[in-house]
């Protein structure tokens, strides 16, 4: 059989490179959270530390004073990388979509080609026979005159 000429090849083309880019994306977006998750983390533990460390500041008034300032300076942060955080798994997940319909409009589109391939493959058998039969045929006429 000949080469199948499939007429959709550059939507095919598209849709392929659509998924490369939503791939992409989403390895973009998973970069993100974990960094995001990181910092946050980071913060968390200074904040622990900062806690702990407050039972010894106790005897001098100044330094705990400053302690406890920047504690209430991390919780603030702590809160606003929580939200970057959420953000972050916001877009992930929106990510994940995104990849998730461009796989599945690239399936669409190879489920057509595979089914055109098949019917294209179809038509040059039928052709094929036909051309047998008629080669038969005419055979048969020749050898019965």
């Amino acid at each position: 059989m000949t080469g199948f000429p499939y007429r959709l090849e550059p939507l095919l083309g598209f849709r392929q490179s659509s998924l490369q880019l939503a791939r992409q994306a989403l390895s973009a977006a998973e970069n993100r959270l974990e960094a995001a998750r990181q910092i946050l983390s980071r913060a968390q533990e200074d904040m622990r530390v900062c806690e702990q460390a407050l039972g010894v500041l106790a005897g001098n008034p100044p330094l705990y004073l400053s302690a406890l300032n920047f504690l209430r300076e991390q919780r603030l942060r702590c809160q606003a990388l929580s939200q970057d955080v959420s953000e972050a798994e916001r877009d992930w997940a929106q990510a994940r979509a995104v990849l998730q319909h461009a796989r599945t409009e690239l399936r669409q589109v190879e489920k057509h080609k595979e089914r055109h391939r098949l019917a294209a493959r179809e038509r040059e058998q039928r052709k094929v026979f036909r051309e047998q039969d008629e080669a038969w045929l005419q055979r048969r006429r020749q050898g019965g005159a």
